[in-house]
């Protein structure tokens, strides 16, 4: 949710490449969505589904899409993913 827009696809990509087979990714990151939209001025957030469809292919050990509120009392959806790379 810190990153550039532009540059999400290639961070992922990145991690996705750099991570051995039987090894994790865990990503929390801002949502906003037309029930929830985001209160906050990330450069980025991720859309229903987005984080999923990313890791297609890999165990998702933990993934949700819930509300939260931010250390500032700040309520706004949030992506949160475990997910193991195939061995």
């Amino acid at each position: 949710m810190f990153l550039h827009p532009a540059s999400v696809p290639a961070v992922l990509a990145d991690m996705q490449a750099h991570t051995e087979p039987g090894g994790h990714n865990l990503i929390v990151c801002a949502m906003s969505t037309a029930q929830y939209p985001c209160p906050m001025p990330f450069p980025f957030t991720l859309e229903e589904g987005q984080l999923r469809d990313a890791y297609a292919g890999w165990e998702l050990i933990k993934y949700n899409e819930d509300l939260g509120t931010m250390h500032n009392g700040a309520r706004l959806q949030f992506a949160t993913m475990l997910a193991r790379k195939p061995e």
